[in-house]
């Protein structure tokens, strides 16, 4: 049952949230707050300008060659985050009063540093929730243990499928069956120990391995995983492009193609809003709802209010930030490093984006610095041209700049700001 607490307004119309319920909240340690319109409603939530999650990548070495990784067409030269800088980092961090978790991640093997273990209790012992999204390999029985004993909250496991044979052709250098026999394990350890760790499952989804969604319910509940986070995949080129499960969700964002070449003359097209009850998922049913579902229109369940994702980056909303494994500070993910992607089969080169380095500056200061605050705002508003959603221009070929005249970086084509790709 939802908290229901009434406010009033004070004598110049002003409405004052009590001092008691802040302090019963999980946000009410904050010093910012917004108030946030969603339609008829008001939300209450921390600002974005308060650091609250913070990505480090402990390397960007990785022991699997993954075909749907973007590393595959990376010019960069790995490496590891090393000792000292973390040391540096982890007393910057003591500065950090609105930091409430730290997820070990990016697109290196976090398990694959030297000095993860360390790294994890480090964090751990600052009062802070610590994760890790790993590939499994080299869940050892030591290194299962140095985790629990590291004290780690939270720890994601890629699988790509449920077939061994299918799982070893998409991560390749990896054993099924070993990662298996791993994840059983630690299902052991974690039942006998005091501390649990909570185990969740991230899927990568394409045509390749879309069939096993379906078996994901029975693999997560052999190895007691509680979260299953299900992503598409980055078309780093264009074989993997051909392979994905979103084209018409990008190309036919407001309407069928059928649709449109019915609606020629008219500005405007209206998408029908359709609310559904709880029903049965089954014989009878399935063919109507995926009918409903596929026919783009917008499909909310009972009184819920209808959220379309898009233009929205949860970084930013969620006051995330990331450290690359040499100290440089950057906003999200999708800017953590130098990559090519395919949009609507348009080549594109995106460049990284760095405010800072924290062997330069504390990264108090690079998160409170005016260039990475007006960033924030500009990212939150999403006044970017609508890149994904476009046929393409000579724009499209990097995030340089847009049609709008945005100046790097532009997020108009972030497949994150979409929906259409999430992390852990």
């Amino acid at each position: 049952m939802n908290k229901r607490f009434d406010i009033k307004k004070n004598a110049t119309d002003d409405l004052v949230i009590p001092k008691k319920w802040l302090e019963k909240t999980n946000i009410g340690h904050f010093q910012e707050y917004m108030l946030v319109e969603e339609g008829d409603s008001i939300l209450l939530t921390p600002s974005i300008h308060v650091l609250r999650k913070l990505y480090i990548e402990p390397t960007s070495v990785c022991n699997l060659n993954c075909v749907t990784c973007i590393r595959k067409n990376w010019q960069e030269s790995n490496g590891y985050l090393s000792q000292p800088t973390f040391n540096r980092l982890v007393k910057q961090m003591k500065a950090l009063p609105s930091l409430e978790s730290v997820m070990f991640g990016g697109f290196g093997e976090p398990m694959s540093h030297p000095d993860i273990l360390t790294m994890v209790k480090a964090i751990h012992e600052l009062g802070i929730k610590t994760g890790m999204t790993t590939n499994g390999t080299q869940l050892t029985h030591d290194k299962i243990m140095g985790l629990f004993e590291a004290g780690l909250d939270d720890l994601w496991v890629s699988i790509d499928s449920v077939r061994p044979s299918k799982f070893n052709e998409i991560r390749e250098g990896a054993d099924f069956d070993q990662v298996y026999d791993h994840l059983k394990h630690f299902k052991t350890i974690n039942k006998k120990s005091n501390h649990k760790i909570h185990l969740g499952i991230a899927f990568v989804v394409t045509k390749d391995n879309v069939e096993d969604l379906s078996r994901l319910r029975h693999f997560a509940g052999s190895v007691w995983a509680e979260k299953i986070s299900i992503s598409n995949a980055i078309p780093y080129d264009q074989e993997m492009a051909e392979k994905l499960l979103y084209n018409k969700r990008l190309f036919n964002a407001w309407a069928h193609q059928e649709d449109r070449d019915n609606l020629i003359g008219f500005k405007e097209v209206v998408i029908p809003e359709v609310s559904l009850p709880k029903m049965d998922y089954n014989d009878l049913t399935k063919e109507p709802l995926h009918a409903l579902h596929s026919s783009m229109m917008k499909i909310r369940l009972l009184n819920e209010p209808y959220k379309e994702h898009k233009d929205t980056c949860r970084f930013i909303h969620e006051s995330n930030c990331f450290i690359r494994w040499d100290g440089m500070v950057s906003p999200c993910m999708g800017l953590l490093h130098d990559y090519t992607t395919y949009l609507n089969n348009h080549k594109r080169e995106i460049k990284a984006h760095y405010f800072g380095n924290i062997q330069e500056k504390s990264l108090q200061d690079i998160w409170q610095s005016q260039a990475y605050h007006e960033f924030r705002e500009k990212v939150y508003d999403f006044d970017f041209s609508p890149c994904v959603h476009c046929g393409g221009c000579e724009e499209m070929d990097d995030n340089n700049k847009d049609c709008l005249d945005n100046i790097f970086p532009t997020c108009g084509g972030c497949l994150w700001a979409q929906g259409v790709i999430q992390c852990p």
